[in-house]
């Protein structure tokens, strides 16, 4: 599995101090449209690219702990592999998917609503912070989203 950091910004109780907590991804896979069969669960790259013909996305899993606050803010944090002009767009997913069997075909249902935007990603060998828009993030609850690619160049990240 692919160690990709949520980071949660939470306003705990009436106290005026911030704190942050990174949640680890517990599931992550890649799709492929050019092999729309193929499971990529167990890679170790995290992919995206839009071009025709093939089209990479990567779909991550987190599950969020309990919290004791309302979450303020939210972060995906991606380590860049390839630098990219165009790092991609995330969306949340709005079906159900299992890493070892999750293909292009079987792929789950995709919210159209772009939810964070990766941008340029600057050299490779360094981190990214995408802010995400989520809206109402629930303790205990598992978040799903989806990275599209937004070039023909490949986006790698990986942990």
């Amino acid at each position: 599995m692919i160690v990709v950091p949520f980071a949660l910004g939470s306003q705990l109780g009436l106290a005026a101090s911030t704190n942050s907590m990174t949640v680890v991804a517990n599931a992550d896979a890649q799709i492929r449209s050019y092999f729309p069969n193929r499971n990529y669960g167990t890679g170790d790259h995290l992919r995206a690219r839009i071009m025709a013909g093939d089209q990479l996305r990567t779909l991550l899993r987190f599950t969020l702990p309990t919290l004791t606050g309302k979450v303020q803010s939210v972060q995906l944090r991606l380590y860049v592999r390839d630098k990219s002009v165009k790092g991609g767009v995330v969306h949340r997913v709005a079906g159900s998917w299992n890493e070892t069997t999750v293909t292009w075909n079987k792929a789950p249902a995709i919210d159209p609503a772009v939810v964070g935007r990766v941008g340029s990603t600057g050299p490779a060998g360094r981190w990214v912070s995408v802010p995400l828009l989520l809206g109402t993030v629930k303790s205990g609850k598992k978040v799903d989203l989806a990275i599209f690619g937004a070039s023909r160049g490949v986006l790698r990240y990986i942990a």
